[in-house]
């Protein structure tokens, strides 16, 4: 059977629930298979499907693979992310390294940096945490646990909402003492 067709003007409302059954049908029948940009990868959980959307950056004197801050499973179950440019208060930080075998939890995974009482910045880093001005959101995260069938160690599925970042922009402000009256 061949992915089914679209309604066609004039057929009846209740052809929608037949239609909706043989697209289920069809993606049970459906093989996923990998090739150029799509990876397939067996885990204990099932099987992740990741789509590649590459091009080159140009940075200073290097090159960086896009997508930039790509947020990934690896096969332990940790969480890797890819290099991104950083921006704080409008002074270019530059690309900040890849990051790998971060734990996931349920959250939003920031990229946080603040500065001290100098004004000197912290060392970006990736938090699980509330996004705010100084916590850059990168992606969000869900962990979910369930029972397996064969009653053995839970099932864990990490989900990841990439955001897409082309660039993390830190801003921090406060009042200037001189213009308060």
């Amino acid at each position: 059977m061949s992915i089914p067709m679209r309604l066609g003007h004039g057929q009846n409302i209740q052809a929608v629930g037949s239609k909706i059954d043989e697209i289920i049908e069809h993606l049970h029948r459906a093989k996923a298979v990998g090739g150029l940009g799509i990876h397939l990868r067996e885990t204990a959980s099932g099987t992740v499907i990741e789509v590649e959307r590459r091009g080159v950056v140009p940075t200073d004197g290097a090159s960086v693979e896009t997508p930039l801050f790509a947020v990934t499973v690896n096969d332990d179950g940790l969480l890797d992310v890819s290099p991104g440019y950083l921006n704080r208060n409008g002074i270019y930080f530059g690309l900040v390294a890849e990051k790998k075998d971060i734990e996931p939890e349920d959250g939003v995974l920031c990229l946080c940096s603040v500065p001290d009482e100098d004004g000197v910045w912290s060392e970006p880093e990736y938090k699980i945490c509330t996004p705010g001005p100084s916590a850059y959101p990168i992606a969000a995260i869900k962990v979910e646990e369930t029972e397996s069938e064969e009653g053995g160690e839970p099932i864990v599925t990490v989900t990841v909402t990439q955001y897409q970042v082309t660039v993390a922009a830190i801003l921090l402000t406060k009042l200037c003492p001189l213009a308060e009256f």
